[in-house]
């Protein structure tokens, strides 16, 4: 009762974007529930070891 009556009082782009917001909630409690059940994520360290020597690469090119 009390949210329908907040969302009565504001104006219709700031409904547009709560409800926007609301989705973007609902898409991230889905993916979130979606990783727990995958297990547990790789390491930081390992996962961005990656871009760590992309980057020393790249740094390395344009030294040179």
């Amino acid at each position: 009762m009390v949210v329908i009556r907040a969302f009565s009082l504001v104006s219709s782009r700031a409904r547009t974007f709560l409800y926007l917001m609301c989705v973007a909630l609902a898409i991230w409690v889905v993916n979130f529930a979606r990783n727990q059940a995958a297990g547990p994520a790789p390491d930081l360290i390992v996962r961005f070891q990656h871009l760590k020597q992309l980057r020393q690469e790249l740094e390395d090119q344009y030294i040179e």
